[in-house]
């Protein structure tokens, strides 16, 4: 049975930045089981720099949690 990937959490106390970091990881470890290194045909290669980048300017616009 597929998992419904449609669903995100969507609290109001969900951390942005450790989900995206946790998305980020995901596909690092699909890469290193799909690919091997410095293949120069991966896919998942630009949709993680585009998560990276999504997660630094997230970050430097996103107020600071003060806990």
């Amino acid at each position: 049975m597929l998992k419904d990937c449609s669903k995100k959490p969507n609290a109001p106390w969900v951390d942005v930045p450790a989900w995206l970091e946790a998305i980020i990881g995901n596909i690092r470890r699909y890469r290193a089981n799909l690919y091997p290194e410095g293949w120069e045909y991966d896919p998942l290669y630009r949709i993680q720099c585009d998560l990276e980048q999504l997660l630094e300017d997230a970050s430097s616009a996103l107020p600071r949690r003060e806990d």
